[in-house]
């Protein structure tokens, strides 16, 4: 099994580009989350996350994957059960 993986990142560069940006991705985010817990603001990624939903579902729009009915459904569904997952947890 782990043959097959490192002979997939000797033969194809799109495999190499992914595991990079895995280590990348990995090292920054969790840089970025210590970060925000050491400082107190633990609620400042769930805020971001809250923000980045609708922006996304409107950059799909803008760029002609018109999928409306679902864009708007999964916007009301976040909004909606958000707060009652908040509460929860």
């Amino acid at each position: 099994m782990i043959s097959q993986f490192i002979d997939g990142l000797v033969h194809y560069h799109f495999l190499q580009n992914a595991l990079i940006t895995a280590v990348a991705i990995g090292v920054v985010a969790g840089v970025i989350g210590c970060f925000i817990i050491l400082r107190g603001m633990s609620l400042m990624g769930d805020a971001i996350s809250h923000a980045v939903l609708p922006g996304c579902s409107i950059i799909l729009y803008f760029r002609g994957e018109h999928f409306l009915l679902e864009q708007f459904s999964l916007v009301f569904l976040h909004r909606s059960l958000s707060p009652i997952f908040l509460t929860i947890v």
